[in-house]
């Protein structure tokens, strides 16, 4: 997000030379910054881009499982300044996307649960705490005996897009924000999630790791769809996409997604990737807190 921010933040210098605009303190409308509902339909585009803060902050502030088992989540989001956004404000200034999923490993094993039909709670209910800060209710009921001694991850994927919007010819795309939250119910032991690859690894290459569009930005967040609950074992007729085989063949050039792939480290040479963890029998190679750097 930084250098898609360094490059509108560019633009906006570049606008200032020829625009002056006056605006009050603050705000009624904190999708633009700076200015009440009435200035804003006197502005030209070029005025409102200077006023805008593309991006998206998320932060969590609380996730509980009620007595009913449909978890809620309370959290805020913000532009990069720190002004609230509007979940439900006017799209034209931006659409917002919340998405959350929850996933559990069982206990004595290694691989996800996720605990969605579709990957992700869809359609729960918001409630306005106060603009930028709602409470988000899971459509999804955990089972009634659902494991409160497993590590669970709650992965929060926040979007603001601007790719249909008068301001998309300056240079504003869509801005994201991934929050990751790794908890045990019970409170018995800290949680182990299964990060033997982690997030500022694949960083080092792929500066940011964005898929899907660039939304998911997180290991942890790919891995609560791309698990063999969701996603298969491998079979003679059908590939599997968990997260281990589909990452090792598409680095190796054999996803036929993706086709040629360049890695510029040798593809035997394990400790590149596998940076974190805690050994098992199942998976001996993840612990090299000092990975060879293989792009610079």
């Amino acid at each position: 997000m930084k250098k898609q921010f360094n490059l509108w933040l560019a633009i906006c210098l570049v606008l200032l030379l020829g625009i002056s605009v006056s605006v009050p303190a603050k705000s009624a409308d904190p999708a633009v910054s700076g200015a009440t509902e009435a200035e804003k339909a006197g502005m030209t585009t070029e005025q409102l881009v200077v006023l805008l803060n593309p991006g998206i902050d998320f932060t969590l502030i609380d996730f509980v499982i009620p007595a009913d088992l449909q978890p809620e989540v309370t959290f805020s989001i913000s532009d990069p300044r720190g002004t609230p956004i509007d979940l439900f404000g006017d799209p034209a200034y931006g659409e917002v996307d919340i998405r959350f999923m929850l996933s559990y490993i069982p206990v004595g094993e290694e691989n996800k649960i996720n605990y969605h039909e579709r990957s992700r709670d869809r359609g729960g209910e918001y409630t306005t705490v106060e603009v930028g800060t709602y409470v988000y209710k899971f459509v999804t009921v955990l089972p009634a005996d659902y494991e409160t001694d497993a590590t669970h991850t709650l992965a929060s994927v926040a979007t603001q897009d601007f790719r249909d919007t008068q301001f998309a010819a300056y240079g504003l795309e869509r801005y994201y924000d991934n929050d990751i939250y790794n908890f045990v119910p019970s409170g018995e032991g800290e949680p182990m999630p299964r990060d033997i690859v982690a997030t500022e690894t694949c960083n080092n290459c792929h500066d940011p790791l964005g898929e899907h569009g660039g939304r998911y930005q997180e290991v942890q967040t790919c891995t609560q769809c791309h698990n063999p609950d969701n996603l298969g074992p491998e079979s003679a007729d059908e590939l599997s996409y968990d997260f281990g085989p589909v990452v090792h063949r598409v680095h190796s050039s054999n996803e036929p997604e993706t086709g040629t792939v360049h890695y510029p480290a040798p593809i035997n040479d394990c400790q590149v990737c596998h940076t974190g963890g805690t050994p098992t029998a199942d998976m001996p190679m993840v612990a090299d807190p000092n990975p060879i750097p293989t792009c610079d």
